[in-house]
């Protein structure tokens, strides 16, 4: 083979030999193309000076979230809506003209949730959006208005990446999760000092989102949680469950054997025994 083939093979293994011997912590980090967190986007297009609908009576403001004060997550939501309304129509609404709101929303927003958005954009013609009342509703609601080029506020959702979209109409009225996690990490190692500590968390998207925020600054504070505990989003923690987070010992058997108790006091119930406490299957009830 001729020299400068040999050159050429060595010029093509060279990088590779070089990068196998790199670990993944020493590789070098390429500063992204486009950093969306790093920059605000801005509205120059038309729209701003565009007239009012002829013959306008009302100005309609969609709010997308339950209309049930008793709401757990969006009961408060609700109410502050329609008291910001009211105050507003008590200093004369817009030029004189009502504010109402048009209200939708469904328990599983991504199941028909989002006909309920377009349906307030294209069909009731409202001038802007409230919603939603977390992060997984304020996405879905995202991907409508901003075709619709519809003012989109939120007043739940934490998520930062609901505003990574560089959508300029959507906008936050809490801070995100990068901005709430480091100052309650903060104040939970202030009030530790050196002792361990638990994390609970729902499996909720919100929560989620929030725990990995949690965990980032932890990590670059080199404390980590003695136990992290995830509970089903809606459900109350057994007493096992609250034993568990509180003794970072013996829960795990404390568990298991409530999950037993209970599904074989279901079992007997129902006059059958599917499976006893050492798992075999089939079988009358047992008489104790």
């Amino acid at each position: 083979m001729s020299r400068i083939g040999l050159q050429g093979i060595a010029g093509l293994l060279l990088p590779l030999l070089v990068g196998a011997g790199e670990s993944p912590g020493q590789e070098r980090a390429r500063p992204p193309y486009f950093d969306a967190g790093s920059r605000q986007s801005t509205y120059n297009g038309p729209g701003r000076e565009d007239p009012e609908p002829a013959g306008l009576t009302e100005v309609r403001i969609g709010f997308f979230g339950p209309n049930d004060p008793s709401h757990a997550e969006g009961g408060g939501i609700w109410l502050g809506v329609n008291l910001a309304l009211e105050e507003a129509n008590a200093e004369g609404g817009y030029r004189g003209l009502p504010f109402r709101v048009i209200q939708g929303w469904a328990d599983s927003p991504w199941s028909n949730g989002a006909g309920l958005v377009v349906r307030m954009a294209y069909v009731d013609r409202v001038w802007a959006i409230i919603g939603g009342i977390d992060g997984p509703s304020t996405h879905l609601a995202e991907t409508v208005i901003a075709k619709a080029q519809l003012t989109l506020m939120s007043p739940g959702s934490t998520d930062k990446t609901v505003n990574l979209a560089n959508v300029p109409w959507m906008f936050s009225a809490v801070p995100g999760d990068h901005v709430l996690a480091p100052i309650l990490g903060r104040r939970l190692l202030q009030e530790i000092g050196a002792g361990t500590f638990v994390v609970i968390a729902s499996n909720h998207h919100d929560s989620h989102v929030f725990l990995a925020e949690l965990e980032q600054y932890l990590a670059t504070a080199r404390r980590l949680p003695a136990l992290r505990y995830t509970l089903d989003a809606g459900r109350e923690p057994t007493r096992c469950q609250a034993g568990r987070a509180s003794t970072s010992g013996g829960g795990d058997r404390r568990c298991r054997h409530e999950r037993h108790r209970r599904y074989r006091h279901r079992a007997d119930s129902r006059g059958i025994w599917r499976q006893n406490l050492r798992g075999t299957r089939g079988g009358p009830a047992p008489r104790d």
